[in-house]
């Protein structure tokens, strides 16, 4: 059996650069210009295309190369 020690500081290092990358995708969102016309900064169509878009980088980044074949 490997090093669990080296396998837990990745996985400490990936939980913080995504907690990083989430609070920048919500101070985005909030910030953006859609959110000073409607006053919602989320609806149901931007959080399903938000979803959707998410699983796709997700996909993209579990099977490189394969398409978006499900």
């Amino acid at each position: 059996m490997k090093n669990e020690r080296a396998d837990y500081a990745t996985y400490i290092i990936g939980g913080f650069i995504g907690a990083v990358i989430g609070m920048v995708a919500a101070y985005l969102i909030v910030n953006s210009p859609d959110v000073e016309n409607n006053g919602k900064p989320l609806n149901a169509k931007r959080m399903s295309r938000l979803g959707l878009g998410t699983i796709t980088v997700l996909w993209g980044l579990i099977n490189p190369g394969s398409g978006h074949q499900l």
